[in-house]
């Protein structure tokens, strides 16, 4: 019985795709990736959005940019204004 079955070699394995890592996330088998391999996958942009790495390469982010305080040193005014040299949104 044995010797009619057909002798079949094992698939050569290939290098995981993006696609594959990605399907991981979804499997119900060897499920999920290591957090390396999400962090080569995906990328968050300051705006809030994660997105693959391939597509974040091309994004246009609509977050505004955030107004910089200008110091005008060449007025006569006398105003005396503090600024926060610490704040990193500067």
């Amino acid at each position: 019985m044995y010797a009619s079955m057909p002798v079949n070699r094992r698939p050569a394995r290939h290098p995981e795709t993006s696609i594959d890592k990605f399907l991981k996330l979804d499997s119900w088998g060897r499920a999920g990736l290591r957090e390396t391999e999400f962090k080569k996958l995906f990328a968050k942009c300051a705006c809030g959005l994660v997105m693959t790495r391939r597509v974040f390469q091309d994004h246009d982010c609509v977050v505004a940019v955030v107004p910089r305080t200008i110091i005008d040193l060449t007025s006569d005014n006398d105003v005396s204004t503090v600024i926060d040299l610490t704040d990193e949104t500067l």
